[in-house]
């Protein structure tokens, strides 16, 4: 009896009991434990038991298991290489991490909408990660693009900033947030203000037309915003930064000589603090996650001053206008503007389903320098999400649904009131089905509905709001063949029905082929642009000044886009090589025409062909430990409708450049970066008004080469962080300002403080 009972003792301590094996995760670099890795692993003689896990703060997790055995481990972590091995779980491990220096094992859908790593996706895609946003300090996503992007250009128009790619303006670039169209579109831009860097966990972007998979206004390109989720069981974060002011427009004296007490309002609303909050909680618990985030900015307005005359050359007479009534008087104005967004994800996920739902608020005010006691506001509500169910290892099926609507309105100041003046909505719902057939062919079908409505003033010329809408049909195919593991294409096919033109047909093709150290990718596609609302059916008399009319018989735009590229990657040498050809040519493009017997009156047309050539250079080199070189060049040559007259406001070179340094020892870390742009001269022509010397002739512009510089300097410790920096570093100011010159005021500094729990 007692040595039965003394052999269950030993049996269940021995066996019974939970054998727990600890393993740290560290950077391979500098034996640094990586918090925040994701880890998977799986039993070899039982593959049924299997377990996940994130590493703590101090790199590591746990493994539980009743006896000794061996798992098969993955570990993954933005920024590191992915790593698998076999390990037996008796004995503590430390695992080491090898930086992804060039983020390639970032995995990406947009190119596919099939999960790829950038370095063996079919359709060259280009990823900014939320580390590079905050390594330049980047506050906007405007901001992120420009200096990581050569060919991508912003300019500030009358109602806000305006993005130009490859060379051409924002209605061809299709910019989606969390994979869907966002509603507020002015002249094809959206208010890219209430996409807030502090929430980006990663930008794609897709060069050339994409309508196979996106539809409308993908011609120059696709750009995904893709928003963040927790990474830690709790991941709680605050900072606040704060801006050098733009410009004081009015001291306190002056406000003190002020008795209207609604005019004083109005001169406070110009100077703002330059201001910049986030406030994000994250949480993780098994199978359900939960990601809050809340932002609040404010900028002061300012006026840009023109210190040179503007020359006009009229070369079918030869003769240059020099006109010096601008110098020394503002010229063009920035609003100023306080919002905030409000940002919900939740989301659940086991074995076979994935569940994701959000929601977002945002509300911005724009303050000009009318005294008029209006000002604007906008308003914009979104919510959505998206149902994945892995049927087996070889089949998946997915079900999206978003909402997203934005209004403006007049504000009064006086009264609070407000009064309506257009709405946006986007509906859209999508069922794709993805089957892999053997291991060779990865088969995409999908079927979508796009429903846009659009309430506006601008549909009638007595200023009524009434609303016009549009609907898109659609079903996609895409066949991904992989005929070995160097080579990979891509056939696919978008037919889609719409309400103002019927059937249209987009076909894409795409092809990559690996040798050593070198991959090659082809890519030819048909794109097209839907007519907007507004150049459908506009009919807007603007205070009898002018009036824009649209045309119903608008055909869509379409083109066919063409591209190569070399991607060269030595990662002895820590070398990342890329070359881009692209060859861009629109048929029916969409424009317009000033007629009647003032010239008063805009038309709508289909008026043409444009063909757009780009060059385009990418370098990424670690030159030494803790030394990163980052650049870009890119060459556009724009031929528009008229061979004679080249319209364009494109830099034909532009470069960007980055060198980083990064230093990290324990719980302290420090990184130090400059980049700068770089633009050519620019030459291109306008068009006089009917009060001009030479009526309705084509006049010469030229724009100087220009660069503007930014410093910061990031610290860490512990959880604190503390940022500093510069932009615009050596002071450029354009010297005529207008829409297509930079709107910087100048130099100006900035500082932030910030705590992640």
């Amino acid at each position: 009896m007692y040595y039965t009972l003394l052999f269950f003792i030993t049996y269940f301590n021995v066996y019974g009991q939970e054998t727990i094996t600890k393993v740290q995760v560290l950077q391979e670099e500098n034996n640094i434990p990586i918090p925040y890795a994701n880890i998977s692993w799986k039993y070899i003689t039982e593959t049924n038991l299997k377990g996940n896990a994130v590493s703590d703060e101090d790199g590591y997790f746990s493994i539980k298991n009743e006896s000794n055995r061996e798992v098969s481990i993955t570990i993954s972590c933005i920024g590191f290489k992915a790593y698998t091995d076999t390990i037996r779980i008796e004995e503590t491990h430390k695992i080491y991490l090898k930086e992804d220096i060039f983020n390639l094992e970032q995995v990406t859908v947009t190119g596919t909408r099939t999960p790829h790593s950038l370095k063996r996706t079919p359709v060259l895609t280009q990823v900014v990660s939320s580390k590079e946003i905050d390594q330049i300090n980047a506050t906007t996503v405007l901001e992120a693009l420009e200096s990581e992007i050569p060919g991508i250009e912003t300019a500030r128009h009358g109602y806000g900033p305006a993005l130009n790619m490859q060379g051409l303006d924002a209605s061809y670039t299709l910019v989606l947030i969390d994979g869907e169209r966002a509603a507020g579109e002015t002249d094809g831009n959206i208010d890219y203000s209430k996409i807030n860097a502090g929430n980006i966990d990663r930008i794609e972007i897709i060069r050339g037309a994409s309508s196979t998979l996106y539809g409308s206004n993908a011609i120059g390109g696709v750009i995904n915003i893709i928003t963040k989720k927790p990474k830690n069981n709790v991941d709680f974060k605050i900072d606040l930064r704060y801006d050098q002011q733009n410009e004081k427009n009015y001291s306190s004296a002056d406000l003190d000589l002020v008795d209207d007490g609604d005019y004083r309002l109005y001169l406070q609303n110009h100077d703002f603090p330059t201001l910049n909050g986030n406030i994000s909680l994250g949480i993780k618990k098994e199978k359900l996650y939960s990601h809050t985030y809340i932002n609040f900015k404010s900028a002061d307005a300012y006026q840009l001053t023109d210190s040179k005359a503007i020359e006009k050359y009229y070369p079918n007479f030869d003769t240059t206008i020099i006109n010096n009534d601008n110098v020394g008087t503002p010229t063009s104005s920035i609003n100023g503007y306080m919002d905030y967004t409000i940002n919900q994800k939740i989301g659940y996920q086991n074995d076979h389903w994935k569940y994701e739902l959000r929601a977002n608020y945002y509300q911005h005010e724009e303050f000009d320098f009318d005294n008029n006691n209006i000002h604007n506001l906008f308003k914009n509500y979104t919510i959505g999400g998206h149902a994945n169910y892995s049927i087996n290892s070889n089949r998946n099926l997915n079900f999206a649904l978003n909402h997203d609507t934005y209004n403006k309105f007049d504000a009064f100041d006086k009264t609070d009131d407000k009064s309506h003046n257009y709405r946006q909505s986007f509906n859209n719902a999508r069922l794709n089905y993805t089957l892999n057939l053997k291991e060779k062919h990865n088969l995409l079908i999908g079927v979508e509905n796009f429903n846009e409505e659009l309430e506006s003033d601008m549909f009638d010329s007595s200023g009524v709001l009434i609303t016009k809408n549009a609907n898109d049909f659609v079903w996609i195919i895409q066949d991904e063949y992989k005929l070995k593991d160097q080579f990979i294409m891509i056939l696919g096919a978008r037919n889609s029905w719409h309400s103002a033109y019927g059937y249209h047909i987009t076909p894409s093709v795409s092809a990559k082929y690996s040798v050593r150290k070198i991959n090659f990718r082809l890519y030819y596609a048909r794109g097209f642009r839907s007519p907007s609302l507004k150049e459908l059916y506009m009919n807007w008399d603007h205070l009898g000044m002018f009036e824009i009319i649209g045309n119903s018989d608008l055909k869509p735009e379409e083109n066919n886009y063409y591209s190569f590229s070399a991607e060269y990657l030595n990662n002895n040498s820590n070398l990342n090589i890329t070359l881009i050809t692209s060859y861009n040519q629109i048929y029916n493009k969409i424009d317009g025409y000033w007629s009647g017997s003032n010239q008063d009156t805009y038309y709508y047309n289909n008026v043409g062909e444009q063909s757009i050539i780009n060059i385009e250079g990418l370098l990424k080199w670690k030159i030494w430990k803790g030394i990163k070189l980052k650049g870009g060049y890119v060459y556009t040559k724009l031929t528009d409708i008229s061979e004679s007259v080249n319209l364009s406001a494109i830099s034909p070179h532009s470069f960007t450049t980055q060198i980083e340094y990064s230093f990290q020892k324990e719980n302290y870390s420090l990184s130090a970066n400059i980049s700068g742009k770089i633009r050519s001269k620019k030459e291109y022509m306008l068009q006089s008004d009917i009060n001009d010397i030479y009526p309705e002739e084509y006049y010469q512009v030229k724009y100087p080469a220009y660069s503007i510089w930014n410093f910061t300097i990031n610290q860490k410790y512990l959880s604190y962080s503390l940022n500093a920096g510069i932009k615009n570093l050596f002071t450029y100011i354009a010297p005529i300002a207008n829409y297509n010159t930079s709107a910087s005021p100048g130099r100006r500094y900035f500082i932030s403080l910030g705590y992640n729990f």
